[in-house]
């Protein structure tokens, strides 16, 4: 009877994990209370024939009274991942991989793009193609684990909105 229980439990729980790794973590925007960031508009650059290298951009917004550190990524697709800091120096544009990255207190709204900070994911276990959706896991300082779903695509959400909007408000 006990080894019945035993078996049955540790299928419920393997279900539940199997739930919550399927329908929990795929929602493109996830908020933690204790922390106070969010994170939004993931996306990663689609590149012809699915290069063994991504570029990862995103918004993150940070309220809560403290700073904190992103100090690593991961995801399950690819071997390698790095946090990439960009400066300008002398008018070019110089990448540098980083140990972490800072996140001052209550900044806000922080983008990562090619123009700041950026996730670059490499030797991918298998290749990306448009659209392609993967999770992201981040792993900041004080927060902790923040998984998020990244879509592969050309260009960042919300992009073609945006230009039909400019064109609205050009017309006179």
């Amino acid at each position: 009877m006990r080894v019945r229980c035993a078996a049955r439990l540790a299928s419920l729980k393997a279900f539940l994990l199997a739930l919550v790794l399927c329908c929990g973590v795929a929602l493109a925007q996830v908020k933690t209370d204790l922390s106070s960031i969010e994170i939004r508009n993931a996306w990663s650059d689609y590149r012809i024939g699915g290069a063994g290298t991504v570029e990862v951009f995103l918004e993150l917004f940070h309220y809560a009274s403290e700073g904190d550190r992103l100090i690593a990524v991961s995801t399950p697709l690819a071997l390698k991942a790095s946090l990439v800091t960009v400066e300008a120096v002398n008018g070019q544009r110089i990448e540098s991989v980083v140990p972490n990255i800072s996140i001052p207190p209550e900044s806000g709204r922080l983008e990562f793009s090619k123009l700041g900070h950026f996730i670059r994911l490499q030797e991918f276990e298998i290749p990306l193609t448009m659209g392609t959706r993967f999770l992201l896991t981040l792993e900041f300082e004080r927060a902790g684990r923040i998984t998020v779903e990244v879509e592969n695509r050309f260009h960042p959400p919300g992009l073609g909105e945006r230009i039909i909007e400019q064109l609205n408000q050009a017309e006179p």
